[in-house]
């Protein structure tokens, strides 16, 4: 079981009748190689680069995964199989007899069995462990363990495995994604196995395989296949070109510049050649974009009711919402998207409850795209960072609203290893040298960095959320033992709420006078999420027994965090008229905690410090009016 063992017997091959080539060559072993269809075997890969076009490296390349125990536990049972074939036919010769029936199996057997060697079931499985890293973690994932090493590290398999299991993992339109623990890979790791020691069809797809199984006819597969109806819009329910053209311009200024969903110069490519007119999925997205963006506009023609301004953008929504795909139909792109639109413009509706629904049904879609998975990304396309950016909208949001709510987040950090959204504007992802695609120009900051803090924020919430505010705390983590376990944990917050605090680049850093106007609003709903948070930290220790173990103060850090909360959103509310929509929760925390603080000093007999915090909850309310639609 040694690697020359698996290498190829090259003097054999040459003295033996020459056989086809079955594999790609050395060069295109991990993409679609079509040499052995080309004359000679060589690929037109290799013809363009102008190299030789080889098939002589095993295809197993990296093993250090196999445990010695289990090498050393097969090589025993091989040299006992070995001594008991030798003492019941003493007379045979194992080896030339071996050769024989290699010369007589089929081409597909002989590529496992003589290029290979004998195949161990982890080679053929590709099992892999990912870890689930420290939630804190500032970084855009959650660091990788040197003892669980991440997905993307995992062992190499035959090329026949890699190209099922990209199937079972990417995104098509009728592929769901399976994870590791799935029947599906299971299965697949099943019939490896069955290939390498069975001698089974190498090349046949799984899917090949129980669409042709006996168990299911023909005259009931179909009934498993997802039947798409889809009916474009009619012309007439979207808004006038004009009206449209006004509401994107809003909703990229307002609510796309906080949370980058869309690439704008595609969509708006997409809205000049009608796409809206002929794709229900485009159209459901346009309709929503143009709800969003409603409430920031005063045109009666985006009201319902001409009367009343909370009625803007129900027209477009009702629309959308009206739109139900089969539920046995595959997740698409424009599904994530509409998901984070609805739940967007519901937030801001008199129902904001109602978008937690619809957020976890949006990251279910996305879980089935696999879009969770980094392993899923294998280069750098705009239809794969569009992929990305939803997903990571839906995060953000499902973990805000999870604890605004006190209910579960529908993901954890564990569940999902993917990359934060390229930190490059829509301008570059493009460009005539495919090399200079997606590329920030340098000295220039991006437009994304403030969403990727604020998913690294966010994170800190959830983790939180699943600790300090759980029910029923998970006691078997290190940090979650001992008597005094929330006091670590709420020191662990606060290390990394100041660590966060110091990776804020220069241009998001808070200045009242900052002269660009995305830098300041972006800044300021950075640093009043930072102010929230630490209220969110310490909330729990200001209202019940456990404050008194605690050798910080809760309510004191609670009180100072809520008046420089409100301090940032006034210098912008006076620059700017208005806190920002994105900030109102930011300002009602800091407000409620300012009212406990006003009776906790009017206790104590300190009157003079709560006539100053009654006049923050004075100034936090006028800035809430000005925010209300």
């Amino acid at each position: 079981m040694s690697s020359q063992d698996e290498a190829p017997d090259v003097d054999h091959d040459r003295s033996s009748k020459k056989r086809k080539i079955q594999r790609a060559c050395d060069y295109c072993r991990r993409k679609k190689s079509d040499g052995p269809r080309m004359p000679n075997n060589r690929c037109s890969k290799c013809i363009y680069r102008k190299t030789e076009c080889t098939y002589v490296e095993p295809l197993y390349v990296n093993i250090s995964i196999l445990r010695c125990s289990y090498v050393h536990t097969l090589e025993s049972r091989m040299h006992k199989m070995e001594a008991l074939v030798k003492k019941m036919c003493p007379d045979s010769d194992l080896s030339k007899d071996l050769e024989e029936i290699l010369d007589k199996e089929t081409p597909s057997q002989q590529s496992i069995s003589s290029r290979h060697g004998v195949g161990t079931p982890l080679e053929v499985l590709g099992t892999s462990t990912a870890s689930a890293g420290s939630p804190l973690s500032t970084a855009p994932t959650p660091p990788q363990s040197a003892d669980h090493p991440s997905s993307d590290e995992e062992p190499e398999m035959p090329e026949h495995l890699i190209e099922g299991m990209l199937n079972l993992s990417i995104r098509p339109s009728n592929i769901r994604f399976h994870g590791e623990s799935s029947g599906l890979v299971f299965l697949r790791s099943a019939l490896g196995m069955k290939q390498v020691y069975g001698g089974g069809e190498r090349d046949k797809p799984l899917q090949d395989v129980l669409r042709n199984s006996r168990a299911v006819p023909d005259s009931v597969s179909i009934y498993w296949e997802a039947p798409v109806y889809e009916r474009p819009f009619p012309p007439d329910v979207f808004p006038s070109p004009d009206l449209m053209t006004a509401l994107i311009e809003l909703y990229f200024t307002h609510v796309n510049a906080f949370t980058p969903l869309l690439h704008r110069p595609s969509f708006e490519h997409a809205v000049s050649d009608k796409l809206h007119l002929r794709s229900q999925g485009f159209g459901s997205v346009l309709l929503l974009v143009c709800a969003c963006a409603s409430r920031f506009t005063d045109d009666p023609r985006a009201y319902i009711n001409p009367t009343e301004h909370h009625s803007a953008g129900w027209r477009w929504y009702l629309e959308a919402e009206g739109v139900h795909k089969s539920t046995i139909a595959p997740a698409e792109l424009y599904d994530l998207q509409k998901a984070v639109l609805m739940a967007q413009f519901l937030q801001n509706s008199t129902g904001p409850h109602t978008s937690w629904t619809v957020i976890g049904l949006g990251l279910r879609k996305a879980v089935e795209a696999g879009v969770h998975r980094r392993r899923v990304y294998k280069e750098l396309t705009p239809e794969d960072e569009l992929w990305r950016r939803a997903f990571w909208a839906l995060v953000t949001m499902d973990w805000i609203n999870g604890h605004g709510l006190g209910r579960p987040c529908s993901i954890r950090d564990e569940d999902m290893d993917t990359n934060l959204p390229t930190e490059c504007d829509d301008e570059y992802w493009t460009a005539a040298d495919p090399n200079d695609a997606f590329k920030q120009p340098l000295g220039k900051p991006s437009k994304v960095t403030a969403f990727n803090l604020l998913v690294r924020l966010v994170q800190i919430i959830a983790y939180a959320s699943r600790t300090i505010f759980s029910a029923n705390p998970p006691r078997s983590k290190t940090e979650l033992r001992g008597q005094d376990w929330e006091q670590r944990i709420v020191a662990e917050l606060d290390s990394a709420l100041n660590r966060w605090a110091a990776s804020i680049p220069d241009h998001l850093r808070w200045d009242p006078k900052r002269e660009d106007p995305l830098w300041l609003a972006q800044s300021a709903m950075l640093y009043a999420g930072y102010y929230q948070t630490q209220i969110t930290v310490h909330r729990p220790f200001i209202l019940s027994k456990r404050d008194r173990i605690f050798p910080f103060p809760s309510i004191i850090i609670c009180a100072n965090a809520a008046r420089s909360c409100i301090r940032v959103l006034r210098q912008y509310f006076e620059r700017t008229g208005t806190p920002g929509y994105q900030n109102a929760g930011a300002l009602f925390a800091a407000s409620t905690i300012l009212m406990i603080n006003i009776w906790a000093e009017k206790r104590a007999g300190k009157e003079n410090n709560a006539v100053k915090d009654l006049a923050d909850v004075r100034s936090t309310l006028d800035m809430l009016l000005a925010a209300e639609p």
